[in-house]
């Protein structure tokens, strides 16, 4: 189990270590990512991308939480791992924050077991 992350976090939340690593190469850097439930996509910190020089795969409409359209950005292509689980290839569209949001297009491809009471969760490859 993995405890919340209550530092940065109020109220405490999922927390978990990343790697994003460049398709077809080794090159990666490990951030912490957050367990973003009502997020579509998976979204990582600008200076990653650029730091790596991810490649543009393409675009994403962003909504905001009531469905109204605030724009568009450039997707990524990316490797992402969370401990042994890995998903290749990737799109992932810039934030500007110091973590990443772990969206469900990552989320929905997993088993997660959220212990909110006891701010503990697991994560599992099915």
């Amino acid at each position: 189990m993995i405890k919340y992350e209550g530092t940065k976090h109020n109220p405490p939340a999922p927390v978990i270590n990343i790697t994003i690593t460049v398709p077809d190469s080794s090159t990666s850097r490990d951030i912490s990512g957050l367990i973003d439930t009502g997020g579509d996509g998976t979204l990582i910190p600008m200076s990653i991308i650029d730091d790596l020089n991810l490649q543009p795969v393409g675009e994403w409409d962003i909504l905001d939480f009531e469905g109204t359209y605030v724009g568009t950005k450039t997707t990524y292509s990316a490797n992402i791992s969370l401990g042994d689980i890995n998903f290749d290839l990737i799109a992932v569209a810039p934030f500007e924050d110091e973590e990443a949001m772990i969206g469900r297009d990552i989320i929905n491809e997993l088993t997660i077991l959220l212990k909110g009471k006891e701010q503990i969760f697991e994560i599992t490859d099915p």
